[in-house]
């Protein structure tokens, strides 16, 4: 796994191991992406947004989808229902770019231009990705750590935003699956049990590795993928 990245997901990781419980104000800013009212009831629902990016997956392959979905049901044996959100099954997805934030406007010209490079780049291969396991922040985001194997999903993205600089700077520079959200306090014996439960999915014996087809232009409509329109998809073999 390669190191720089693996590094990454642990410092950030580290911020939240560190807490011995998660307050209301620690989740704010995951509070923030669902309609208020939703956040009293078990049904969270998250708020819309108007967002354009490039994706892998929607769906991404069953073999990572089923392990996501083993990891993910362990987590209501020690938090609350309606605590928490959970991305659904096929609207997970690993991020490439952000073409245009909620607060920009669209630029129509960067996305066709974009477009006309994934329709004529010939050299973009099927991304290996290996996972490894779940984890935490201390914001209440939940994520499940991936690494592009051969470093082929960054290197594409850094790729891109050298060559169009109208590309926003605000990027991920990880390659991570975002699988939901705590969104309510979280006491010490339930962070204990988080923490302890995401430590054990980390374990190398249960790292998957599973390869992505597909890169996707989305106009998010809602966060989460909720609420989606597809622009252009690209095949990877």
């Amino acid at each position: 796994m390669p190191t720089s990245l693996f590094e990454q997901y642990n410092a950030r990781y580290q911020a939240a191991l560190v807490k011995d419980q998660l307050t209301l104000d620690d989740l704010k800013s995951s509070r923030s992406l669902f309609e208020d009212d939703s956040l009293e009831t078990k049904l969270p629902i998250p708020k819309k947004l108007d967002v354009v990016c490039i994706v892998c997956g929607l769906p991404l392959p069953e073999s990572i989808i089923n392990q996501i979905e083993s990891r993910t049901s362990h987590l209501s044996g020690f938090l609350p229902l309606g605590n928490m959100y959970l991305v659904k099954q096929y609207n997970l997805a690993i991020e490439l770019l952000v073409l245009k934030w909620p607060e920009e406007c669209l630029n129509k010209s960067l996305e066709d231009s974009i477009v006309k490079y994934l329709e004529t780049a010939n050299y973009l291969e099927a991304v290996s990705f290996e996972s490894n396991g779940l984890q935490f922040h201390d914001d209440g985001a939940l994520i499940y750590r991936c690494i592009d194997v051969n470093n082929s999903f960054r290197r594409l993205r850094k790729q891109l935003i050298n060559l169009f600089p109208a590309i926003p700077s605000k990027q991920s520079n990880w390659a991570h699956i975002p699988i939901g959200r705590l969104l309510k306090p979280i006491n010490s014996c339930e962070l204990t049990q988080l923490k302890l439960y995401c430590n054990e999915t980390q374990e190398p014996k249960f790292d998957l590795k599973f390869e992505c087809d597909n890169l996707k232009l989305i106009h998010e409509k809602r966060w989460y993928q909720e609420e989606r329109e597809q622009i252009y998809m690209r095949t990877l073999k």
